[in-house]
């Protein structure tokens, strides 16, 4: 609600009387107001409490109600500007009783009550020097992406070290885990294993599948079954699409999943070069079509990661690491 601002009156001074003795005065009066209006608003509020218990009880009828609860509301106002006049608050009164009134007249007691906030006397402004300080000592957030960068930063130039991170020397690798754990800790590893593969995580899963607990040795052997789904699901998704409108992309795409497949570290030496050469195939047909400059960078760079896998090196640039929906 747009509150009611009460225009400034000149002070009519006296011969022989001194303005700041009036404004003096005056600004009692202005601290007095609160105090007065709080007495006023208990008045009006025990009265509409009153009233409306009456027309809820049966005892007032509708018009009844409705011209005493107006002419409450008009004492009041009536009251308030007489105040005001008097005191020569300069609209103290008259702007904090027009607003109580508004209430009071929607509300009843309940907009007594909320208009009572007007009342609270308002914290005052601070400004100067004193709010310029606590501009400057307010400390905002780091956001996430600012500390994992400050963090990693600090990593790369060996300003943090692991050794002094808590707990950090009770992390162990799953290779160790699956070697050495228990048979829980080992299906527990095998379920992370299958959640977010990585090619070097294959030699887990070939040293789980020689464990000498059964139940490890077939979560294990299901979990590298799923894996290989994975991939051959990939690339039979990509398959199907090839037809005589086939993209160069759709071509890269495809022999791009070959190779992944080929270095995912879950097949022997032959078989991996063995889908090396099909995507070579694959990048071969590429070649063949009208390709822009950002498709033959990228058959340069699928072209040297087929010649590093029919030479039998690591992969040059890793896949992804192949994520799954939860546990095997």
């Amino acid at each position: 609600m747009t509150s009611l601002v009460a225009l400034p009156r000149k002070v009519a001074t006296r011969p022989g009387v001194n303005p700041a003795a009036h404004n003096i005065s005056g600004g009692e009066s202005v601290r007095a107001a609160p105090a007065v209006l709080g007495v006023m608003t208990l008045i009006l509020f025990a009265f509409e409490t009153l009233l409306t218990s009456g027309f809820l009880a049966g005892k007032l009828g509708t018009t009844a109600f409705l011209v005493a609860h107006v002419c409450c509301c008009l004492i009041f106002a009536a009251i308030g500007i007489v105040s005001e006049w008097r005191s020569g608050a300069d609209g103290v009164f008259t702007t904090r009783t027009f607003q109580i009134v508004l209430w009071t007249l929607m509300a009843g007691p309940f907009g007594v009550a909320v208009s009572a906030v007007f009342l609270l006397p308002a914290a005052p402004a601070r400004i100067g020097a004193d709010a310029a300080s606590d501009e400057d000592e307010a400390v905002l957030p780091e956001p996430t992406d600012m500390r994992l960068e400050r963090i990693r930063t600090q990593f790369l130039d060996d300003r943090v070290r692991v050794s002094r991170i808590d707990q950090a020397n009770g992390v162990r690798p799953l290779i160790d885990v699956i070697s050495e754990g228990s048979r829980n800790e080992k299906l527990e590893a095998l379920a992370v294993v299958a959640r977010g593969y990585h090619p070097s995580l294959a030699v887990a899963i070939k040293c789980a599948m020689m464990d000498g607990d059964a139940s490890v040795r077939v979560l294990a052997a299901t979990v590298m079954a799923k894996l290989h789904g994975r991939f051959t699901q990939r690339i039979g998704a990509l398959q199907d699409v090839r037809g005589e409108s086939t993209s160069v992309t759709q071509l890269c795409d495809l022999a791009e999943a070959r190779l992944d497949y080929a270095e995912s570290g879950l097949m022997e030496a032959p078989r991996s070069r063995s889908e090396a050469r099909q995507a070579e195939a694959v990048l071969a047909q590429a070649e063949l079509a009208d390709t822009g400059e950002e498709n033959v960078l990228r058959i340069a760079r699928l072209r040297r990661r087929v010649s590093k896998r029919m030479a039998g090196g690591l992969p040059v640039a890793s896949p992804e690491p192949v994520t799954g929906s939860g546990e095997p």
